[in-house]
Protein backbone atom coordinates (compact mmCIF):
# COMPACT_ATOMS: atom_id res chain seq x y z
CA UNK A 1 0.00 0.00 0.00
CA UNK A 2 1.37 3.68 -0.79
CA UNK A 3 2.29 5.93 2.04
CA UNK A 4 -0.45 8.90 1.40
CA UNK A 5 2.05 11.06 3.16
CA UNK A 6 4.50 10.02 -0.33
CA UNK A 7 1.69 11.10 -2.37
CA UNK A 8 1.52 14.55 -1.20
CA UNK A 9 5.06 15.53 -1.52
CA UNK A 10 5.34 14.64 -5.12
CA UNK A 11 2.48 16.79 -5.87
CA UNK A 12 3.65 19.72 -3.90
CA UNK A 13 5.11 22.30 -6.91
CA UNK A 14 7.87 24.08 -5.82
CA UNK A 15 8.85 27.99 -7.48
CA UNK A 16 10.11 27.74 -10.54
CA UNK A 17 14.19 29.04 -11.26
CA UNK A 18 12.09 31.58 -13.67
CA UNK A 19 9.71 32.81 -11.01
CA UNK A 20 12.54 32.66 -8.04
CA UNK A 21 15.18 34.68 -10.55
CA UNK A 22 12.08 36.77 -11.68
CA UNK A 23 11.34 37.82 -7.79
CA UNK A 24 14.81 38.16 -7.08
CA UNK A 25 15.59 40.92 -10.18
CA UNK A 26 12.36 42.54 -9.06
CA UNK A 27 13.00 43.27 -5.55
CA UNK A 28 16.47 44.08 -6.09
CA UNK A 29 14.94 46.66 -9.02
CA UNK A 30 13.10 48.01 -5.54
CA UNK A 31 15.23 48.51 -3.35
CA UNK A 32 17.99 49.82 -5.79
CA UNK A 33 15.65 52.18 -7.40
CA UNK A 34 16.98 56.10 -7.16
CA UNK A 35 14.72 58.36 -5.04
CA UNK A 36 14.72 60.44 -8.27
CA UNK A 37 12.79 57.93 -10.53
CA UNK A 38 9.48 57.89 -7.77
CA UNK A 39 9.76 61.86 -8.02
CA UNK A 40 9.52 61.41 -12.07
CA UNK A 41 6.32 59.18 -11.01
CA UNK A 42 5.02 61.58 -9.02
CA UNK A 43 5.77 64.32 -11.45
CA UNK A 44 4.24 62.61 -14.55
CA UNK A 45 0.62 63.00 -14.46
CA UNK A 46 0.13 59.80 -16.89
CA UNK A 47 2.54 57.47 -14.87
CA UNK A 48 0.56 58.57 -11.98
CA UNK A 49 -2.89 57.62 -13.50
CA UNK A 50 -1.34 54.29 -14.79
CA UNK A 51 0.08 54.05 -11.44
CA UNK A 52 -3.71 54.39 -9.52
CA UNK A 53 -4.96 52.09 -12.77
CA UNK A 54 -2.87 49.36 -12.16
CA UNK A 55 -3.00 49.24 -7.89
CA UNK A 56 -7.01 48.83 -8.63
CA UNK A 57 -6.39 45.91 -10.50
CA UNK A 58 -3.71 43.81 -8.35
CA UNK A 59 -4.19 42.64 -5.17
CA UNK A 60 -2.47 42.48 -2.56
CA UNK A 61 -0.77 39.54 -1.23
CA UNK A 62 -1.02 39.85 2.19
CA UNK A 63 -2.05 36.42 3.97
CA UNK A 64 -3.84 38.60 6.46
CA UNK A 65 -6.24 39.68 4.19
CA UNK A 66 -6.94 36.31 2.05
CA UNK A 67 -6.55 37.82 -1.09
CA UNK A 68 -9.68 40.10 -1.05
CA UNK A 69 -8.24 43.75 -1.23
CA UNK A 70 -6.66 45.39 -4.25
CA UNK A 71 -3.68 47.44 -3.77
CA UNK A 72 -5.68 50.90 -4.12
CA UNK A 73 -7.91 50.08 -0.91
CA UNK A 74 -5.14 48.56 1.00
CA UNK A 75 -4.19 50.75 4.16
CA UNK A 76 -1.51 48.53 5.64
CA UNK A 77 1.87 48.55 4.98
CA UNK A 78 1.67 44.87 3.68
CA UNK A 79 0.66 46.37 0.35
CA UNK A 80 3.96 48.63 0.43
CA UNK A 81 6.65 46.18 -0.96
CA UNK A 82 3.81 45.50 -4.45
CA UNK A 83 3.25 49.56 -4.66
CA UNK A 84 6.60 50.54 -4.59
CA UNK A 85 7.59 47.18 -7.50
CA UNK A 86 4.56 48.71 -9.52
CA UNK A 87 5.93 52.24 -9.59
CA UNK A 88 9.52 51.18 -10.27
CA UNK A 89 8.64 48.89 -13.03
CA UNK A 90 6.47 52.25 -14.10
CA UNK A 91 9.88 54.61 -13.58
CA UNK A 92 11.96 52.02 -15.43
CA UNK A 93 9.17 52.71 -18.32
CA UNK A 94 7.63 49.31 -18.26
CA UNK A 95 4.21 48.81 -19.99
CA UNK A 96 1.12 47.55 -18.03
CA UNK A 97 0.92 44.05 -19.41
CA UNK A 98 5.04 43.71 -18.32
CA UNK A 99 4.11 44.98 -14.67
CA UNK A 100 0.94 42.81 -15.07
CA UNK A 101 2.78 39.68 -16.06
CA UNK A 102 5.64 40.59 -13.26
CA UNK A 103 3.13 39.91 -10.72
CA UNK A 104 1.92 37.18 -11.74
CA UNK A 105 5.17 35.69 -11.95
CA UNK A 106 6.17 36.58 -8.84
CA UNK A 107 2.08 35.73 -7.11
CA UNK A 108 0.56 33.80 -9.02
CA UNK A 109 -2.85 34.48 -11.26
CA UNK A 110 -4.78 35.37 -8.05
CA UNK A 111 -3.04 38.40 -7.80
CA UNK A 112 -5.46 39.87 -10.51
CA UNK A 113 -8.72 41.42 -9.28
CA UNK A 114 -10.00 40.49 -12.24
CA UNK A 115 -9.81 37.37 -14.29
CA UNK A 116 -8.00 37.73 -17.79
CA UNK A 117 -9.64 35.07 -19.65
CA UNK A 118 -12.49 36.19 -22.05
CA UNK A 119 -13.97 32.74 -21.36
CA UNK A 120 -14.94 34.33 -17.85
CA UNK A 121 -17.42 36.89 -19.39
CA UNK A 122 -18.55 35.04 -21.96
CA UNK A 123 -19.96 32.54 -19.26
CA UNK A 124 -21.15 35.39 -17.04
CA UNK A 125 -23.32 36.70 -20.07
CA UNK A 126 -24.43 33.51 -20.71
CA UNK A 127 -25.26 33.12 -17.47
CA UNK A 128 -27.41 36.24 -17.71
CA UNK A 129 -29.12 35.46 -20.96
CA UNK A 130 -30.02 31.91 -19.53
CA UNK A 131 -31.83 34.12 -16.46
CA UNK A 132 -33.59 36.46 -18.87
CA UNK A 133 -34.40 33.57 -20.73
CA UNK A 134 -36.13 31.39 -17.50
CA UNK A 135 -37.78 34.75 -16.60
CA UNK A 136 -39.65 35.35 -19.91
CA UNK A 137 -41.31 31.43 -19.91
CA UNK A 138 -42.34 31.93 -16.74
CA UNK A 139 -44.08 35.03 -17.29
CA UNK A 140 -45.35 33.98 -20.62
CA UNK A 141 -46.93 30.83 -18.25
CA UNK A 142 -48.25 33.07 -15.86
CA UNK A 143 -50.20 35.13 -18.27
CA UNK A 144 -51.18 31.81 -20.37
CA UNK A 145 -52.83 30.42 -16.82
CA UNK A 146 -54.43 33.29 -16.36
CA UNK A 147 -55.64 33.90 -19.65
CA UNK A 148 -57.06 29.90 -19.58
CA UNK A 149 -58.40 31.07 -16.32
CA UNK A 150 -60.22 33.84 -17.08
CA UNK A 151 -61.66 31.89 -20.19
CA UNK A 152 -63.22 29.12 -17.61
CA UNK A 153 -64.57 32.02 -15.56
CA UNK A 154 -66.32 33.19 -18.65
CA UNK A 155 -67.44 29.62 -19.86
CA UNK A 156 -68.62 29.22 -16.32
CA UNK A 157 -71.05 32.36 -16.02
CA UNK A 158 -71.82 33.06 -19.45
CA UNK A 159 -72.28 29.87 -21.08
CA UNK A 160 -74.38 27.31 -18.90
CA UNK A 161 -77.95 27.97 -19.09
CA UNK A 162 -80.30 28.00 -15.72
CA UNK A 163 -81.67 25.04 -16.54
CA UNK A 164 -77.99 23.01 -16.99
CA UNK A 165 -76.98 24.86 -13.90
CA UNK A 166 -79.94 23.16 -11.64
CA UNK A 167 -79.29 19.75 -13.63
CA UNK A 168 -76.06 19.99 -12.27
CA UNK A 169 -76.66 20.97 -8.72
CA UNK A 170 -79.43 18.39 -8.64
CA UNK A 171 -76.39 15.52 -9.41
CA UNK A 172 -73.69 16.71 -6.64
CA UNK A 173 -76.66 16.71 -4.41
CA UNK A 174 -77.07 13.09 -5.35
CA UNK A 175 -73.25 12.47 -5.27
CA UNK A 176 -73.84 13.47 -1.36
Amino acid sequence: MPNSSRGRKRLRRKPSAMAASCLAALGALVFALPASAVDDLAANPELKRRAKKLDSIIICACPKEDWTVTLSYCPKPCADPQKKMVRALLAEGKSDEEIIDAMIAIHGPRVLAMPRSIWVYLLALAAVLAAVAAVIIVLRAWRRQARTAEAWQDAVAGGISKEELARVELELERLE
